[in-house]
């Protein structure tokens, strides 16, 4: 499976790595690994981004077993995804293509031949050498990848009005709301959110999938105590959007349980623990997040009204 084959490719890159040269201008005290780093990253404690080859291997062989998992035990149970004869899948910030990986395992354990179709966009091109390396595994397994290094708004503004260019009937958004949340004012989501429905979910067929799958919050809090919104919020703007756009709309929502507290978000998945096997050397080296724990929405869209 390709995620078994990126991970160990990650790995390899990782353990291999000039460490003299690992985190440079990082403040802090990694002692040989970026989980501290990722950590600042993901909890707003610092500006840093996915900015260096190490993150990004590191990141890989830690997250990608679970937000994989995630949405492949989304695929198992939507019914959304049984009419599309082939998925074209456009993930917006698609960083380590863990959707790309849950559909690949998807479609191989049902036996199907549901063809896939995959572009991935990032403004961040320290991903390119993983996409390079996905692209080469996906191509032997019958897989077409594109990358793009570009705002996704001005891609699709590219494919407007011209019927023979590809258009996809999947959108993906993979724990890229909490991202930007992180980063970016209220306004300037619902903004993105409302260029989303305009400028992609428009030119997407009818019948075609808009798939979130992020944090289960609708808040959280800076370190220093500031409130901002968060994933879940922005889930339900893009669905109150969508529904003024299109008549006979269909949604879906999921959550996972966790041990500690959590939020209810439409229908539990049965299990959290992940699908695919973690050998012993990823999971003394990067202590990878083995429970899935996200909420989840599918819209599927109706006519236009």
């Amino acid at each position: 499976m390709l995620i078994e084959e990126i991970t160990a490719s990650c790995h390899l890159a990782y353990a291999n790595a000039d460490t003299v040269k690992r985190c440079v201008g990082c403040t802090n005290n990694c002692q040989g690994s970026c989980e501290k780093c990722l950590e600042g990253i993901h909890y707003v404690k610092d500006d840093r981004r996915y900015n260096c080859p190490n993150i990004v291997n590191y990141y890989v062989c830690k997250y990608s077993f679970r937000y994989a998992t995630e949405v492949e035990t989304l695929l198992g149970v939507c019914p959304a995804f049984d009419d599309l004869s082939d998925y074209r899948i456009l993930s917006v910030g698609c960083g380590p293509c863990t959707d790309l990986f849950a559909f690949e395992s998807s479609v191989d354990k049902k036996g199907s031949s549901t063809p896939i179709d995959y572009r991935g966009v990032d403004l961040d091109e320290t991903w390119k050498p993983i996409h390079t390396r996905i692209s080469n595994i996906a191509a032997k397994r019958g897989i077409s990848t594109r990358f793009s290094y570009t705002d996704v708004l001005n891609l699709m503004a590219g494919l407007s009005g011209r019927p023979t260019q590809w258009v996809p009937n999947i959108l993906s958004l993979q724990y890229v709301l909490s991202d930007m949340a992180n980063h970016c004012t209220e306004q300037e989501m619902l903004s993105f959110l409302d260029d989303v429905q305009q400028k992609i979910v428009s030119q997407m067929p009818t019948g075609s999938i808009v798939l979130l799958n992020d944090i289960n919050l609708s808040s959280n809090n800076k370190p220093d105590g500031t409130a901002f919104k968060t994933s879940r919020h922005f889930f339900d703007r893009l669905h109150a959007e969508m529904k003024k756009a299109y008549k006979n709309l269909n949604r879906w929502t999921y959550h996972f349980k966790a041990d500690s507290s959590y939020y209810r978000y439409g229908t539990e998945h049965d299990g959290n623990g992940v699908l695919y096997s973690v050998s012993d050397t990823i999971k003394k080296s990067y202590n990878p997040w083995l429970q899935c724990r996200s909420a989840q929405m599918v819209i599927k869209k109706g006519a236009a009204n």
